[in-house]
């Protein structure tokens, strides 16, 4: 989450947490990092820091700490603004154990674009969590892409995989047929190696031109649950993100106060019910 300076983010926190009769402390308050801490006891922190792009940005302790013990997975989109202020909102979401969503980690760019996204998740990584294997799912947006090939995001560390409704869509989109996008439709979801080559070879046949786009897509593993190795969790789109995308849909044209302020609150409401 950011904020445009740290007077903005402390002014929120006293306006969120005062009517509550929530007592917190400063632990560390620099001209760059400050850190709060629950005054009785409970797990509540929150650390934030000026960033390289000077935005401020704020975690949450008890999210971090959560997302730790919960999947490992990420499911990561941007989705763009309307209005006056043309800026995308970069958004990882996570599950929590009830299959619910679990908010992650937001953040304000100009665009969309490869210094945005790598920035994005390497803060992830510091920030928020250094677990091994995590499964980050995304759609094929090409800044994503080539963010993804990054060593910290390669196994061990990482595994990338592609929202299947997106790749679906995108199929559709280039092949301009509906009869391979059904084919398609069904052989991703193969789990059995003989079943997913026979589907291939289905679709080779009613449109040879679909092949040739399927193995550009890359490793099997990042669209084939028969490869997938188990990492997805049975998880195969990027839905978690798009029922937050849902939720701020009100907001996406008003100014990015406003946006800020609303999934302050939010996220705050929804972590505490």
């Amino acid at each position: 989450m950011m904020f445009d300076s740290k007077e903005a983010l402390l002014e929120a926190i006293r306006v969120y947490y005062i009517p509550r009769n929530v007592e917190y402390r400063t632990e560390t308050s620099i001209q760059i990092v400050i850190t709060l801490k629950c005054k009785r006891g409970c797990s509540w922190r929150l650390w934030a820091m000026l960033d390289s792009y000077s935005i401020f940005m704020a975690y949450y302790y008890v999210q971090c700490e959560g997302f730790n013990h919960g999947k490992p997975l990420i499911a990561i989109d941007g989705t763009h603004l309307y209005g006056k202020y043309p800026h995308t909102l970069l958004i990882g979401i996570a599950q929590d154990g009830d299959k619910g969503i679990f908010p992650l980690a937001f953040a304000l760019v100009e665009k969309e674009c490869i210094g945005a996204w790598s920035w994005f998740i390497a803060c992830i990584r510091k920030h928020v969590t250094q677990r091994m294997g995590l499964w980050v799912n995304s759609d094929r947006h090409a800044d994503i892409l080539a963010t993804m090939e990054e060593p910290e995001w390669q196994p061990p560390y990482a595994h990338h995989r592609l929202c299947l409704r997106h790749l679906l869509s995108n199929f559709n989109h280039a092949m301009g047929n509906v009869q391979p996008k059904k084919l398609f439709g069904r052989i991703f979801e193969q789990r059995q190696q003989a079943k997913l080559m026979n589907g291939l070879k289905t679709i080779g046949i009613a449109k040879r031109e679909a092949i040739f786009w399927i193995d550009e897509v890359g490793d099997m593993s990042k669209w084939s649950l028969c490869h997938d190795g188990g990492y997805r969790y049975g998880i195969t789109n990027t839905n978690l993100v798009e029922v937050f995308n849902f939720v701020i849909m009100c907001v996406r044209f008003l100014p990015l106060t406003t946006l800020v302020e609303f999934t302050f609150y939010k996220v705050n409401d929804y972590l505490v019910s």
